[in-house]
């Protein structure tokens, strides 16, 4: 039987999609495929996580998750946009106490603040905030 290590578990919030484009001139600065490419690769960390099959598999996930928010958070402080900024680096902050989880409970639980971070700083930047 193939089943995750988040079974029994309280299940992790989903990711949000990034659908923002430049309109202001401090936007136009802004290296959007990158911003674009994080969030990407955070969204593809979160669905590899819900269905990995130890701990140790999430936390590895998680560390992509992580490197993949202040990726994000880096860009947006070129972008001078620094709400979002905020947001990219709380889910990094979140992601990496997850990364460090000694327990699952733990894990999911920093994982979904970390996720909830995520989301606003994506829709923050569809509901151009900056």
């Amino acid at each position: 039987m193939n089943s995750n290590f988040l079974t029994g578990k309280a299940a992790l919030l989903a990711t949000s999609l990034f659908l923002m484009t430049a309109s202001t001139p401090a936007l136009a600065r802004c290296e959007w495929p990158l911003v674009r490419m994080a969030v990407d690769e955070g969204n593809t960390a979160v669905r590899r996580i819900k269905t990995a099959s130890s701990l140790d598999e999430a936390q590895t996930y998680a560390r992509r998750f992580q490197s993949a928010m202040e990726d994000a958070a880096m860009q947006m402080l070129m972008c001078e946009c620094i709400l979002v900024q905020s947001e990219f680096d709380d889910a990094e902050t979140y992601s990496r106490r997850a990364k460090n989880a000694s327990d699952g409970d733990d894990f999911v639980h920093q994982m979904n603040r970390a996720i909830r971070s995520f989301n606003a700083a994506v829709d923050a930047i569809n509901m151009r905030v900056c």
